[in-house]
């Protein structure tokens, strides 16, 4: 008997595994996730019409000009601005092309076991720490980036599973898990499309290797979440609920995981305090602050107009204010270690303004497919945060996604106006 694996599913199998290992796939062939997502898109090249319409072409002219500008005043490199440019287009491209005939249901089903998949190797990570068998670091795909002598809470380190950093895991899992909490919160099953006992294991090993990130923007995220689910309850008790278990699990977290506590005070030691003594600062922290001071005077030097796609690697040259302690480590030159950063900096302040502009105008009205578009912001906020990479973990996934959810809920509205006509 013949399995047939229809056309859309080979597109969802390959997008999802080409994210599932992009980090992988990065350390050891540099840049060949963008030779998968080429060749997904010429797999579908067929519907690649559709989405170089004309808003396309006005937002990418618009982008290109800009660059071009500042290419020919000195602020960036030509060949730095169009590989930056090319990487996005095809991302984008090659996601609109894969899930474009696929229900918006049908590609969450497959996030979700995307994210099942990589949180079992977390799980294992973190049951080998847990017994100490530090034989387990010689299994194939098992503590290549998470240290397994590096404990930071007991036994455990830091959880990165298959992604090159833990943080990079809470971004991987952060929709996932807005939709456990949201679930849980609501006691409502029906956005986790799986059988009870297995939707429950799965739940759990999702959960369990999020919080065993310890990673202070994955916490953020669980924060954003509990807001964003504050904010679209209606009056009730639970109203009075969230915020106190919020405020619980932050306090909870800063008492509990050191990392957790030093990152916070850090943060706001560098931030707000005497902040000459930086090799005193966790490299995290004083990253975040040498970036921000990069973006402040950029765009003081560009009157918040930005200096094009790419450029940000010579905004860092000009602008850093030094490495961290006397480590000669100077993280983050690339991308700017948060995408509001980057954005600021590259596209200047209608650069961020288009990205708030786009979160609102597309966040769907229907109340079944808002709960999925708020998973997806969930992860959005904490890119925005601490994640400068444009293309990184194929976010622009995430980002055709939710502009599906959007059209979807337009598309029913217009068919049920059509039929009351």
């Amino acid at each position: 008997m013949k399995i047939r694996i229809k056309k859309n599913d080979i597109s969802l199998i390959i997008a999802f595994m080409t994210i599932l290992f992009w980090d992988l796939i990065e350390q050891n062939f540099p840049n060949f996730q963008f030779v998968i997502l080429g060749l997904l898109l010429i797999y579908n090249i067929g519907r690649i019409k559709k989405y170089i319409n004309g808003r396309f072409v006005l937002i990418f002219t618009i982008i290109f000009l800009h660059g071009t500008i500042n290419c020919i005043l000195g602020n960036n490199r030509f060949t730095t601005f169009i590989i930056q440019l090319g990487s996005i287009i095809v991302s984008y491209l090659a996601f609109s092309c894969a899930i474009d005939k696929c229900k918006y249901r049908k590609i969450f089903g497959y996030y979700w076991k995307t994210a099942f998949i990589m949180s079992i190797f977390g799980c294992l990570e973190i049951f080998f720490s847990m017994i100490n068998a530090s034989i387990a670091t010689r299994i194939p795909l098992l503590f290549i980036n998470t240290t397994f002598t590096s404990k930071v809470v007991g036994v455990f380190p830091r959880i990165a599973a298959l992604c090159n950093e833990p943080s990079f895991l809470g971004y991987f899992l952060a929709p996932a898990v807005f939709l456990i909490v949201y679930s849980f919160i609501n006691k409502k099953s029906e956005y986790i499309t799986f059988n009870e006992k297995k939707r429950f294991i799965q739940a759990i090993c999702i959960l369990t290797v999020y919080l065993m990130t310890f990673s202070t923007v994955s916490y953020m995220g669980l924060i954003f979440m509990f807001i964003i689910i504050w904010l679209d309850k209606g009056i009730s008790w639970q109203k009075i609920i969230i915020p106190i278990l919020a405020v619980f699990c932050v306090l909870f977290l800063y008492i509990k995981v050191p990392d957790f506590k030093m990152r916070v005070d850090d943060t706001y030691n560098i931030f707000f305090q005497d902040n000459s003594d930086t090799g005193s600062i966790n490299l995290s922290s004083y990253t975040y602050y040498a970036n921000f001071n990069v973006v402040d005077k950029s765009i003081r030097y560009t009157y918040g107009l930005g200096t094009g796609l790419g450029s940000y690697r010579y905004l860092f040259d000009m602008y850093n204010i030094g490495a961290w302690g006397n480590s000669g480590l100077n993280l983050n030159r690339e991308d700017g270690n948060s995408m509001m950063f980057r954005v600021g900096a590259e596209l200047g302040i209608f650069g961020i303004l288009g990205i708030c502009v786009f979160l609102l105008k597309y966040l769907p009205r229907d109340k079944e497919k808002k709960v999925f578009a708020y998973a997806l912001l969930s992860l959005f906020f904490m890119i925005i945060m601490r994640m400068g990479n444009y293309t990184h973990g194929g976010i622009w996934l995430y980002i055709v996604l939710y502009i599906k959810l959007f059209r979807e809920c337009n598309n029913r509205k217009l068919a049920e106006n059509r039929k009351s006509g």
